[in-house]
């Protein structure tokens, strides 16, 4: 048990440590502050970072661009591009293995069950991670540059905090409106640790980096798409609404990201959450077996 815990955090300081990382967290924040944020009545579209060129701190305070509606966008960038996000993170890492030729030596010295526990407990610790640190850099953006609903209005501050309250009432009475920060930083970890299973069963069949980055990103984008586009009809009346609250209950990743509102969904999710990882641990034992009976490793 200790040997395997230790195991998994030398794995996961190198996955922290490594360059793919790092270019995730940067690309979180740029992708973020450049997404559309909000729309004049002139019709003119402003992202997080052109708001601040057009619109002085009397302009945003009165046109109530706080700092709590603006850190949904995270949700948004990351329910499209989640799948990128988190392969970048442990992607390099777990190819080294494979690509230097010491996957039967760290098997001796680690052991089956502790190399695929390890693995796969570390990639999803560095997933989550990933997604913390990004949302953390940006938040401090948002922070710094939007006033908090408190400056803004005190009534709709009082009703964002009966609601939201009413899910973590411990956590709003220590930290108050920055209660809602600290949801989504827990939220997006979650939803970062269900990403990485992907990446992790790819990692078994390859050790090319860009197809452990490329093929998660295009499973992702491709889930996202769909599910926008049967949004869309179900709320254009061409499909029945049956499916739009099926899906969001039962196939919605980003429920994660809101699981103190969303608890019916999120119980659905957990159990897909247990049963890919369950997946992915099964598939590399099985891809480990083989190759060690025919010599491949």
């Amino acid at each position: 048990m200790r040997k395997g815990i230790r195991v998994t955090f030398q794995k996961l300081k190198r996955m922290v440590c490594s360059g793919g990382f790092w270019i995730s967290v940067v690309l979180i924040f740029i992708i973020t502050i450049t997404t559309e944020a909000y729309t004049h009545f002139d019709g003119s579209q402003y992202s997080l970072l052109t708001i601040l060129f057009h619109f002085d701190e009397n302009a945003r305070i009165q046109n109530n661009m706080n700092a709590q509606s603006k850190i949904t966008l995270l949700q948004v960038s990351f329910t499209m591009y989640g799948m990128l996000f988190s392969s970048m993170a442990y992607a390099s890492v777990l190819c080294e293995e494979q690509k230097h030729g010491i996957c039967r030596y760290m098997l001796i010295k680690e052991g089956m069950w502790t190399h695929i526990l390890s693995n796969a407990f570390a990639t999803m610790l560095a997933s989550g991670l990933v997604f913390v640190v990004g949302s953390v850099v940006t938040e401090i953006f948002i922070l710094w540059n939007y006033p908090l609903m408190s400056e803004i209005d005190g009534y709709a501050l009082e009703s964002w905090l009966t609601y939201n309250a009413k899910h973590a009432p411990w956590l709003y009475e220590m930290l108050g409106e920055m209660a809602t920060f600290a949801q989504l930083l827990l939220g997006v970890f979650l939803y970062g640790t269900f990403c990485g299973f992907l990446g992790f069963i790819c990692s078994a069949f390859f050790s090319n980096v860009y197809l452990l980055t490329c093929i998660p990103y295009f499973f992702g984008y491709s889930y996202y798409s769909i599910t926008q586009a049967i949004e869309a009809r179900a709320l254009e009346g061409n499909l029945p609404m049956e499916c739009l609250q099926l899906m969001y209950t039962y196939v919605s990743p980003g429920s994660y990201m809101s699981y103190w509102s969303y608890k019916d969904s999120l119980w659905a999710n957990m159990l897909v959450f247990i049963f890919v990882w369950v997946m992915g641990i099964g598939i590399h034992k099985m891809c480990l077996e083989k190759r060690a009976d025919c010599g491949g490793i």
